[in-house]
């Protein structure tokens, strides 16, 4: 695979990179030179912090100064806005680029074929990425202006709550639907033509199936994945009280 054209350069004691200049567009290039995560649009940053990270040298020789770090949001494939934390800021950079050295090292690990880059974080497939003239391009868009109530940081350790977000976002990759009208809802139809159905709330999760079957399958495979709490059948969901009428299944 090749990379961006970024290699580290400690000749002159510096820390100094070596970038090639090229187009620049909205994208992110997953790139395996790179020291860092680097962005040369400021408005990109969700916060800001200035920054004298040494300098970046381009392949005609000219260095350019690291001025800021900071996080920023992306909408990844999955539809989960998720933050790529300690992003440099180098004004004259002109590509976006994430660096999987980094990701590795939070606990990442990554694996390519057939045109398409998975970075993992455990078997959670939480970045894609396509092939595109040699390089691996992230699936996924910018998210500027507005807070995101699902972010997830790559240089924390995911605590519960951030896991069980990871899992739902990973729900895709085996066979379930988001709901188009709630967000915390997922859905898979299964062979016989009925659903099974996934709600997550803060930490806690409702399984919702025709079969009792369907539901204890989910959840064994969730408990290989997950220290989980089984609290049995639901007796209300958002704040309702739940009527079962066991002969007819109706509730």
């Amino acid at each position: 695979m090749a990379d961006a054209g970024v290699v580290e350069d400690n000749s002159d004691g510096a820390d100094v990179l070596s970038v090639s200049i090229g187009s620049s567009d909205g994208g992110w290039i997953l790139d395996m030179g790179c020291s860092y995560h680097m962005c040369p649009n400021r408005d990109w940053f969700a916060t800001y912090r200035s920054f004298d990270g040494g300098k970046v040298l381009m392949e005609n020789d000219v260095a350019c100064k690291v001025v800021g770090i900071s996080s920023i949001q992306i909408r990844m494939h999955d539809g989960i806005v998720r933050s790529l934390t300690d992003v440099r800021h180098i004004l004259e950079l002109r590509k976006n680029l994430i660096s999987l050295g980094t990701l590795e090292s939070n606990g990442c690990s990554y694996r390519a074929a057939d045109g398409i880059m998975r970075i993992m974080k455990g078997d959670l497939v939480v970045m894609k990425g396509l092939e595109q003239n040699s390089l691996y391009l992230l699936q996924g868009s910018t998210v500027t202006g507005v807070a995101a109530t699902t972010a997830l940081s790559f240089n924390v350790d995911s605590d519960t709550t951030k896991l069980w977000h990871m899992h739902v976002g990973h729900m895709s990759e085996r066979g379930y639907t988001r709901s188009a009208y709630d967000s915390c809802v997922y859905h898979q139809r299964l062979a016989d033509g009925s659903h099974i159905y996934l709600l997550l709330y803060v930490d806690d999760m409702l399984i919702a199936a025709k079969s009792m079957s369907d539901v204890n399958g989910l959840k064994e495979q969730l408990k290989r994945e997950f220290e989980i709490k089984d609290l049995g059948a639901a007796k209300r969901i958002l704040g309702m009280k739940i009527q079962r009428d066991r002969p007819t299944g109706i509730f």
